[in-house]
């Protein structure tokens, strides 16, 4: 399967083949790209978000002669913010690709477990104070991870990608890599009691979402899920729930060792999802690989 997310947007940013034929906005997928890639950013020095899939839907009006044409002249600045997200997307999927095969040529019967950290929103934070909470709590997050045995016996790799929830905040979707795929329930206990502790120490509220599991990891008694504020969330075999921004990674489920073709797929998904707060701002991490 070819990796390339210009491939989507051929009628702005044609390749040279695509200029020969004109594409007028009916012939434009527009619910798959709304569907499938997270196309805001959010400039923390103006307070001002930025939503190019809007702009596009509103004022694309056809590739002629090879030629993008919009309805307002400013489009420029548009499209040229749209190209470095895509840009900055493909490479992201690049990176976790190289990275989670690297892992996987020394751990050939790896497991993962995905799950998601969020704060809960505060009428008292702007997004600037959100985000910098949210930084400080991931880095504290992962550095208290590492004081957890199953952390330091069996987790052999991490990363975590930045996306966007529905009510337009920020959030971290994180991805363990295990030696292999037996890691039971009281991992999502000890992941969910660090969690607590960091929102408490920074005097906030949190939630964290598991994504996937394994028959060992529920073990008939499913696991707590901050979301429901306690309340036992009980997971069938080899579930998957909806991510904060509405993605289903049913696709995705959990599968017994690693599935280089099905994990690649699933990357890509999250690059296409990932959001940039600030232009250049980071929205991917990777852990050091164990030897």
């Amino acid at each position: 399967m070819k990796f390339n997310m210009f491939d989507d947007f051929r009628f702005i940013f044609p390749r040279k083949i695509d200029k020969y034929k004109n594409k007028h906005k009916l012939e434009c997928d527009f619910n798959k790209v709304n569907k499938e890639y997270c196309l805001n950013s959010f400039v923390l020095k103006t307070g001002r978000p930025i939503n190019h899939y809007q702009y596009l839907k509103n004022n694309f009006t056809a590739l002629i002669d090879g030629v993008a044409i919009f309805e307002k002249n400013n489009h420029e600045e548009i499209t040229k913010g749209l190209k470095t997200i895509i840009y900055k997307k493909n490479k992201i999927f690049k990176q976790m690709q190289g990275y989670n095969n690297e892992i996987f040529i020394k751990n050939k019967k790896m497991g993962f477990l995905s799950f998601s950290l969020r704060l809960s929103k505060a009428i008292n934070r702007n997004m600037a104070e959100h985000t910098e909470i949210l930084r400080k709590s991931l880095i504290r997050f992962f550095n208290n991870m590492r004081s957890k045995k199953f952390y330091s016996s069996d987790v052999v790799g991490y990363f975590w990608v930045m996306l966007q929830d529905n009510g337009g905040f920020p959030y971290m979707h994180v991805v363990f890599h295990f030696k292999n795929n037996d890691f039971n329930a009281l991992v999502g206990h000890e992941i969910i009691e660090t969690w607590i502790r960091v929102v408490n120490f920074y005097k906030v509220e949190g939630e964290l979402l598991f994504l996937n599991a394994t028959e060992d990891f529920t073990n008939g008694t499913g696991i707590y899920c901050l979301e429901n504020k306690g309340e036992i969330l009980t997971m069938k075999t080899y579930s998957t729930n909806t991510d904060w921004n509405d993605v289903d990674y049913a696709l995705f489920k959990q599968f017994k060792g690693y599935n280089k073709k099905l994990f690649d797929q699933y990357l890509y998904a999250l690059a296409k999802k990932s959001y940039f707060i600030n232009p250049k701002g980071r929205a991917v991490g990777f852990s050091s690989i164990k030897d």
